[in-house]
C-alpha cells in the first residue's frame, strides 16, 4: 500500500495570483488522489493581506498554520541564514501537523510551479522515493553512511553553507525531513574503520 501523500505549502503571501495557481493546482491533484491532504504553513498577519486566500483554504478544508514573526528572534543576530530559518520553521510547522508516516511534498506560494510538477509526476511511480540503503547496494556504495532512511527528491538542491540545503521544492519522507530540520553531526561521521 502507497503512504499518504501531503503538500506542505510554506512561504509568505506575496502575489495572490501565484498562491491561487498553487493552490488551485494542489486542489486538482488531491481530487484525483494524487494527494490526500494540504496544509499552509504561513506568518500571522500574511491571509489578513489577501482574505480571498484564507477563504480558499477554509472552504476546500485546507489545513492552516500560522507562526509569529520570529524577526524579535532574529533581530540582532549576525547571520546570513535567517532565510534558512524562516524556511525550516514554516516546515516544521506544517510537518507537526501531517502524519508521521506520510510522504511530505513541500512547496512554496511562489515560484514553485515547475518543481512542483515534477513531484506530483514521480508519485506516478511504484517506488518514487526507494530505501537510501537499497540505492547503496545497487551502487556499490555500502560503506557510506545512510543519514535518510529514504531518498529525497530534490530537482536543484543547493547547499549555500555546510548542512544548508535548500530548494523552492521537494519530497521526502515526513520522519526524513525532520532529520534533515534536526540533525545530529554525529550521523555525518564515517566509520572509524574506512
Amino acid at each position: 500500500m502507497k503512504p499518504a501523500v501531503w503538500a506542505a505549502v510554506c512561504g509568505a503571501v506575496r502575489d495572490e495570483l501565484d498562491v491561487r495557481l498553487m493552490l488551485d493546482y494542489l486542489l486538482r491533484c488531491r481530487q484525483e488522489g494524487r494527494i490526500q491532504g494540504i496544509v499552509f504553513s504561513t506568518w500571522e498577519g500574511e491571509l489578513e493581506k489577501e482574505p480571498g486566500i484564507e477563504q480558499l483554504l477554509k472552504s476546500n478544508s485546507i489545513t492552516i498554520v500560522k507562526t509569529h514573526p520570529m524577526d524579535h528572534v532574529i533581530g540582532s543576530i549576525r547571520t546570513s541564514a535567517v532565510n534558512y530559518w524562516r524556511q525550516a520553521m514554516q516546515l516544521q510547522r506544517a510537518i507537526d501537523v501531517i502524519p508521521s508516516d506520510a510522504i511530505v511534498l513541500k512547496t512554496r506560494t511562489d515560484r514553485a510551479m515547475p518543481a512542483t510538477r515534477r513531484l506530483i509526476t514521480m508519485l506516478a511511480d511504484d517506488n518514487p522515493l526507494p530505501l537510501v540503503e537499497d540505492v547503496k547496494q545497487h551502487e556499490g556504495l555500502e560503506a557510506f553512511p545512510a543519514v535518510f532512511t529514504h531518498q529525497v527528491a530534490a530537482f536543484r538542491p543547493r547547499t549555500n553553507r555546510a548542512f544548508q540545503f535548500s530548494d523552492f521544492a521537494f519530497m521526502g519522507y515526513s520522519r526524513d525531513l525532520r532529520v534533515m530540520l534536526h540533525f545530529n553531526v554525529s550521523e555525518f561521521y564515517f566509520s572509524r574503520y574506512l
